[in-house]
């Protein structure tokens, strides 16, 4: 199951990271313009890459509803080349639970409320005595821009385009789909047998060649992300001393 969900969160996210290893300047795209590169089948993953490396940031807002449950997912994430780079303030809220997560200069820092005793926990990724940079490491390696894209181009079954989507976030769009096949991904045999065969996923692309908007349903698990604010400055920090503890005891 952890796998599954890796590999979920993985495709969830494919195109909020899938950017992270590019060497375009950022800040480069023109948010909101149309782009001169025109999206086609062909350049697809390519084109995607390029604009979410320019831009360099974005904001996300994920809802999924899976069993009766609603799950909000928001996150500001700031791109990088590498997971020191990367930085990413991220809340969960399920009911009256929430929980942040915060990824800063190579550490994590969980806020998982009653668990933590509403402190953050404080995970550094490179140290081989922590109990759960393993987790970290192997979420980190899942995330990885470079691999997870060309895994994803590799599964890719069918990608057209469904003409006009209309505005989202004040943006015209043109609506994607995008289907790939769990088995040809990093996913064991007994995990990959509760897939479905396919994965579907629309994609609202801007006329400036950001993803703005992204649904799909899975494993009894509707999902749909909004991206906005791309290219802003969003000034991640972390804890402050006070808030912060090493105590992992709790969440083992």
């Amino acid at each position: 199951m952890k796998k599954i969900l890796g590999l979920l969160t993985a495709l969830l996210m494919m195109f909020a990271l899938s950017a992270c290893g590019g060497d375009s300047a950022k800040g480069s795209v023109k948010v909101g313009e149309k782009a001169s590169t025109k999206l086609t089948e062909k350049n697809f993953f390519e084109v995607l890459s390029k604009t979410q490396s320019d831009a360099g940031s974005a904001f996300m807002t994920m809802n999924m509803s899976a069993m009766g449950q609603d799950m909000t997912i928001e996150a500001s994430v700031e791109m990088g080349k590498t997971l020191e780079e990367i930085a990413m303030d991220m809340t969960m809220g399920m009911g009256e639970e929430k929980f942040q997560i915060i990824m800063l200069d190579g550490f994590m820092y969980m806020n998982m409320g009653k668990m933590s005793d509403n402190k953050y926990i404080k995970i550094d990724s490179s140290d081989p005595e922590s109990p759960i940079a393993g987790d970290f490491e192997e979420m980190a390696e899942q995330m990885d821009p470079a691999s997870q894209l060309k895994r994803i181009e590799e599964a890719t079954v069918s990608l057209k385009s469904l003409g006009d989507g209309g505005k989202v976030d004040g943006v015209s769009t043109t609506k994607w789909e995008v289907t790939v096949d769990p088995s040809k991904l990093d996913v064991e045999e007994a995990e990959a047998a509760a897939l479905p065969e396919t994965l579907t996923y629309l994609m609202w692309v801007g006329e400036d060649n950001l993803p703005r908007k992204q649904s799909f349903e899975a494993m009894g698990t509707t999902t749909e992300i909004l991206y906005t604010k791309w290219g802003q400055d969003f000034k991640i920090k972390a804890p402050s001393a006070d808030q912060v503890t090493e105590d992992v005891d709790g969440l083992m």
